[in-house]
């Protein structure tokens, strides 16, 4: 009776570790234009899996302050390319063109997808406040974070709020943080 006790146990854990699905991580840039820009503002959303990043230009409630190198403005020409109406017969290569263009700037604002997962690095914010800012935000969306791996330059958590789950990774990166979400 012991043993089937136990091994009823170790079913109903599996099933529950089996039936939380991986978090989903979006980036919302309406409110962003990238360009001439070396700072900006991250506001966490969440719905239904969702997490989403939200870039402003200036700061909002709540919000993480985000800040990169400055990102040069393209030239006219290629603004143009990337930008105007397509021509007839042009639309999936131009639709192709805005593409690289977000990924590119997204890359230069130290933001994008990384081996599996979602990397954002915060060039002057500290890792110990990054570490409560997302934990605050997340548990904010219900989430609660399990510690893993604590150095003093990583800081690994597991967060789940029952039905998503996600790893996530603080890295020390000089005066900065890495953190990244899989």
């Amino acid at each position: 009776m012991k043993r089937f006790s136990i091994l009823l146990v170790a079913v109903a854990l599996f099933a529950v570790a089996a039936a939380q699905q991986s978090l989903t991580i979006a980036v919302n840039d309406d409110a962003f234009s990238y360009y001439d820009l070396k700072k900006g503002n991250l506001l966490l959303s969440y719905e239904d899996g969702v997490l989403t990043f939200h870039l402003h230009e200036t700061a909002v409630p709540n919000s993480i302050p985000h800040s990169f190198d400055k990102i040069p403005e393209i030239s006219d020409v290629l603004m143009d390319t990337i930008y105007a109406t397509p021509k007839p017969g042009r639309f999936h290569s131009q639709r192709e063109l805005v593409r690289q263009e977000k990924d590119r700037l997204m890359a230069l604002a130290n933001i994008g997808e990384h081996q599996g997962g979602w990397q954002i690095t915060h060039k002057s914010l500290k890792m110990e406040d990054a570490v409560e800012i997302y934990l605050d935000r997340l548990a904010e969306f219900g989430f609660e974070a399990t510690p893993g791996l604590q150095t003093v330059n990583i800081r690994v958590y597991t967060i789940s709020n029952g039905s998503y789950q996600a790893r996530l990774v603080f890295n020390r990166q000089g005066t900065g943080v890495n953190v990244f979400f899989n």
